[in-house]
């Protein structure tokens, strides 16, 4: 299940629009110092093995069986403004944030 707050959706869609695109693709890839990070990417049509959320974010089967649960937030701090992926099956996270372990 992925769960996206309002502020992140509203962002998302914005940004979709403006390249162009049907949404976007989250999942996780092997990375960084605990082992695995989110990748939000363009996408131009999501695969027949997807499943789509809010009609515009497609997840594949491999991530959502390795993390069935994903929120998404959008986080303004300060000067920065990001989307934070995270989700509840985490058991640790590196120091700077990228990666997480499960």
């Amino acid at each position: 299940m992925l769960r996206i707050s309002e502020q992140a959706l509203n962002n998302l869609r914005e940004r979709i629009a403006s390249e162009g695109v049907w949404g976007v693709r989250v999942s996780i890839v092997p990375a960084g110092c605990t082992g695995y990070e989110y990748k939000l990417q363009f996408e131009e049509c999501p695969s027949a093995t997807d499943t789509v959320y809010n009609k515009c974010i497609a997840v594949d089967s491999l991530t959502l069986s390795t993390t069935p649960d994903i929120n998404i937030e959008w986080v303004e701090k300060d000067l920065q403004k990001y989307f934070l992926i995270n989700t509840p099956s985490e058991i640790n996270r590196c120091g700077c944030g990228e990666s997480f372990a499960l």
